[in-house]
């Protein structure tokens, strides 16, 4: 694999661990937090919805642009996010959002 291949696999990597910290590391219905892979954003309202998170992993978007749509979501899992959809599960009101901490996310850790 070419090194830019590699690059953009750590990016891809690095970028949904850094968002599903920001966005408070587990479903915020049922909490489950054992795969990010089966973690997935949920667009509280789908109208205001401008970019897909599956195309800012195929296409690396800055993460300013990625913190305004995440501005928008909340984290859940596969199943609860298909729950949601179908009307069978409800978002809790109090549900986590996104942590303006990491706004700045190069200064988490100093």
């Amino acid at each position: 694999m070419s090194r830019r291949a590699e690059a953009v696999k750590l990016w891809r990597k690095n970028s949904k661990i850094r968002i599903v910290n920001s966005m408070g590391g587990e479903c915020v219905v049922c909490g489950y937090k054992k795969c990010n892979k089966a973690l997935a954003l949920h667009h509280l309202n789908p109208s205001k919805k401008e970019i897909s998170f599956g195309n800012i992993r195929a296409n690396p978007r800055s993460w300013i642009k990625i913190v305004k749509e995440l501005r928008k979501c909340i984290l859940v899992c596969n199943n609860c996010h298909a729950e949601i959809h179908e009307g069978i599960t409800e978002i809790p009101k109090n549900a986590k959002r996104f942590d303006e901490s990491y706004l700045n996310y190069k200064d988490i850790g100093r």
